[in-house]
């Protein structure tokens, strides 16, 4: 979504943005100089009262045009209620009937999620140009990063909230051996145990886990200066992307065809060398392997 703002930002250069995120997704857009305001949809709060009251605030700012990248049925309630001129969005979301105009949403060869949301503004304006994602690291994010920038590095990303998507510890461990190199990791303070595994078992002493020690943007940050960025099909694949720093994403269970592959100038899949009929078992991860074997995250390298 970070290119759709910069496309918009640049074409109409007075533009007012706004940006509608779930809790827990805001920290990554701090410091945009581009969104007027960012909106925070916190479900757990309550759905209904949630979707009423930010109905209430896009009412209020009346709104020329509403971009709704979702297919889901409460991001089309939110769009079709917002009170805004014109809708757009996607044909496969439950409310699309009441769009202004819709964009067909599909999966298939060399086809990037980029490229769908862009299909979305070319819907208003068929000329806008697709520009490149943008994130802001404050002053104070690079700061705080400056530390660990003391010679060459790679990034390791190696946790994800699915189990079928997440890349094994022993994997990964092997992989650093390899690199032979001084290697980063990064990630939640939830994966400070599984960053602390694939540092004991790599056997290699150049391995900072600065797991639950940074920020979004600090990762960010510190991304920028690394000689190249490896993560599983994951939110750090895209971070890295945007930088445009070399970038290895790691499919286990999904497939670049679904479009959510690296994008940055040197990108690069690395995929089972297996031929797996259930592969892949869905557009997202699993909580564990439906056939018991997970044997797409096996021979991968």
């Amino acid at each position: 979504m970070t290119s759709m703002i910069e496309s918009v930002a640049q074409h109409l250069q007075d533009a007012e943005i706004y940006v509608l995120v779930r809790k827990g997704n805001e920290s990554v857009l701090q410091n945009n100089p581009h969104i007027r305001q960012l909106y925070v949809f916190d479900k757990k709060a309550g759905k209904v009262g949630e979707m009423l009251r930010l109905v209430k605030e896009f009412r209020r700012l009346s709104l020329d045009v509403v971009f709704n990248c979702h297919r889901f049925l409460s991001s089309g309630l939110l769009s079709v209620l917002s009170g805004a001129g014109k809708v757009y969005g996607f044909n496969k979301n439950p409310l699309s009937f009441f769009y202004t105009k819709k964009a067909p949403h599909e999966y298939r060869l060399r086809l990037h999620e980029l490229d769908r949301n862009h299909s979305l503004l070319q819907l208003r304006w068929p000329e806008i140009a697709k520009k490149r994602g943008k994130l802001y690291p404050s002053a104070q994010d690079v700061i705080q990063i400056q530390k660990y920038i003391n010679r060459p590095y790679h990034i390791l990303a190696p946790a994800s909230v699915w189990f079928t998507k997440q890349y094994p510890a022993s994997g990964w461990a092997a992989l650093i051996e390899r690199l032979g190199t001084t290697v980063v990791l990064i990630g939640a303070k939830s994966d400070v145990d599984l960053c602390e595994e694939i540092k004991s078992k790599s056997g290699n002493t150049e391995v900072v886990n600065l797991a639950g020690e940074l920020s979004l943007l600090q990762s960010t940050a510190l991304m920028q200066t690394a000689d190249a960025v490896w993560a599983n099909d994951s939110a750090p694949t895209h971070m890295a992307s945007v930088i445009d720093v070399e970038t290895h994403t790691i499919f286990c269970s999904t497939t670049p065809i679904f479009g959510f592959g690296p994008s940055a100038s040197k990108s690069y899949s690395h995929e089972t060398k297996e031929h797996l009929l259930c592969r892949p078992c869905g557009i997202h991860g699993k909580a564990s392997c439906p056939e018991g074997h997970f044997k797409c995250s096996q021979g991968i390298f």
